[in-house]
């Protein structure tokens, strides 16, 4: 049941900000930096959103132990906002390799925490433990492995030029009427 909610605020967590650093042909510090902040300032309030909303969410369930589940993992969105910047640079890179190994070094992590939870006997814990241990492994290996560190620097007109390309590319994201079938833009 929480991870159906985590799955759908996961689709807000950074707005199009990744696509959009990803995208465009000039980036300067103040862009990079810009969008690194608000990717936290995203994340910290898909975190305090769930937060609050944790409690209602539960009584639509009809299940209020999925509270405390939801308020825990929405840790998530603290972490990713802190990394999914970083993933993205690796993107604009294209330093796939390195994603591959970071992402498949945290998941095992996750798995073998997660596992040892289960067996631990700790029930839906299990998951919850494996889900925080992925993310925050995946996150710490991106800092490592990243050369880029953003600095004291926030500008609205550097977000307000990438929210609308992440604006303008997510209304374009539907595959177009005309296009054969199973040919999108891409």
């Amino acid at each position: 049941m929480a991870t159906i909610v985590i799955g759908f605020v996961n689709l807000f967590k950074d707005l199009g900000t990744s696509a959009a650093i990803i995208q465009n042909r000039e980036v300067t510090e103040e862009l990079l930096s810009s969008a690194f902040w608000a990717n936290v300032a995203f994340g910290a309030l898909g975190t305090a959103v769930l937060f609050v909303a944790a409690p209602l969410l539960a009584m639509c369930y009809r299940q209020p132990r999925v509270t405390i589940l939801l308020r825990v993992l929405a840790l998530n969105f603290v972490v990713s906002g802190l990394s999914i910047f970083q993933q993205a640079l690796f993107e604009r890179k294209l330093l796939f390799r390195i994603l591959a190994r970071v992402e498949v070094a945290g998941v095992a992590c996750g798995a073998l925490v997660g596992i040892g939870c289960a067996f631990a006997g700790l029930g839906v814990w299990a998951l919850v433990a494996h889900s925080l241990t992925s993310f925050a492994i995946i996150s710490m290996l991106l800092w490592y492995f990243s050369d880029w560190r953003p600095r004291l620097l926030f500008h609205w007109q550097e977000i307000r030029g990438i929210s609308r390309y992440a604006a303008r590319h997510s209304r374009m994201g539907a595959e177009p009427a005309h296009a054969p079938q199973g040919i999108g833009r891409g």
